[in-house]
């Protein structure tokens, strides 16, 4: 079949024209991929970046918090009271916030340099300070915790303290002195005089201490009234107790207790029932042959987790136990067969043990004593 020269080229143009455009569909194709495949290997790389850095991220913060485990261990493993390591971080944290002032003071529109040196150097010493204050007072806390009837002592006054922690006593005429003038002492008859002291030293103004032992007082002659022998152990021995404010024995088995007369918006926490606890642990195994409970007195509340911790310890509790009015003058048989009666602020008073005594009793009045044939303790003889 023959063709005519200008359909021959026209055959041949659009042959090439088809062939063009199947190799630019082809080139378009291709080139397509290639830009898929260099955005997938940008993205490739960019995620082969982002991964180094996150994984370099992940490094750098397991190595902080390993750093600060580390700190941690060691901040609860410390066995020194003071806590010097706690200490010094805190003082470092003050610091830091001082020397930030400090900087501010340089940096301000209108430096002050001589201001932001001395904040400097003051912070300096005040982080000594700060430190020792915190060594001191984490010491004071790990005190308190072992023995919490240290915190009573925050509410009394320092000579208070001193003198209730030396226990000692006085000679018997100078606390008659306190409460009797010599005129009275030699108009007055001897039941009169003494119960005139005795009404005066009961309106006196009392310490925190003596607050306690008041209550302590109470709790024993209720127990006396049980049939209870009972040891005053916080009035007599003062700090020396170790948490055991009375000892009260009966049918070979003791009750240790331990007395709170605190006001109604205080609340007894299970550091205390622990303490007891710990108290009649030791007597129990100093003592092996005898049997010891726990009971705790209180004119407050305790909290429900102490409630627990004294269910769990097997540790008695009477909450809200309020003082009343009772007879306090002891009338004591001695074992000579001497009639005595004793004042609350005698030097005997609370060594005495009438419980179990035929004939011994508490009495309201002197005149009641010596009604019944006792005499007064100790004859005051004034100076002359």
């Amino acid at each position: 079949m023959e063709f005519e020269p200008g359909e021959f080229y026209a055959i041949c143009l659009i042959i090439l024209l088809i062939a063009a455009f199947f190799i630019f569909s082809k080139y378009r194709d291709a080139k397509k991929m290639m830009e898929t495949a260099d955005k997938k290997l940008d993205k490739a790389r960019t995620d082969a970046e982002n991964n180094e850095k996150e994984n370099k991220r992940l490094i750098q913060e397991r190595e902080k918090l390993e750093s600060e485990k580390k700190l941690f261990d060691l901040v609860v493993s410390e066995t020194k009271q003071t806590r010097p390591i706690l200490a010094k971080l805190f003082a470092d944290a003050k610091y830091e916030m001082d020397m930030y002032v400090s900087q501010m003071l340089r940096l301000k529109s209108r430096p002050a340099q001589k201001a932001a040196d001395e904040v400097k150097q003051i912070a300096k010493e005040k982080r000594e300070l700060i430190q020792t204050a915190k060594q001191l007072q984490y010491q004071l806390l790990s005190y308190e915790r072992v023995f919490p009837w240290l915190e009573e002592f925050k509410e009394i006054p320092a000579p208070e303290a001193a003198a209730f922690s030396s226990a000692c006593e006085s000679e018997e005429y100078d606390v008659i002195r306190n409460w009797l003038s010599p005129e009275e002492y030699e108009k007055l008859s001897t039941a009169d005089k003494f119960q005139l002291a005795f009404d005066r030293w009961k309106k006196r103004k009392k310490t925190a201490w003596e607050v306690g032992i008041e209550y302590e007082r109470y709790v024993g002659y209720r127990l006396e009234k049980m049939g209870f022998k009972v040891k005053y152990l916080g009035a007599t021995l003062g700090l020396e107790d170790m948490g055991r404010d009375l000892l009260a024995a009966k049918k070979g088995a003791t009750l240790v207790i331990q007395c709170k007369r605190w006001a109604k918006e205080k609340t007894v926490h299970e550091k205390h029932i622990c303490q007891l606890c710990g108290s009649v642990t030791i007597l129990q195994c100093q003592h092996p042959e005898r049997e010891y409970k726990g009971l705790f007195v209180t004119s407050a509340s305790v909290s429900d987790l102490a409630k627990k911790c004294a269910d769990h310890l097997k540790i008695g509790i009477i909450e809200n136990c309020k003082i009343r009015d009772y007879p306090m003058i002891k009338c004591n048989i001695s074992k000579e067969g001497e009639k005595i009666y004793h004042l609350p602020f005698d030097q005997q008073y609370d060594r005495v043990e009438i419980a179990g005594k035929t004939g011994s009793f508490y009495a309201w009045t002197t005149r009641e004593a010596e009604a019944a044939g006792f005499r007064r303790a100790y004859r005051w003889h004034p100076d002359s």
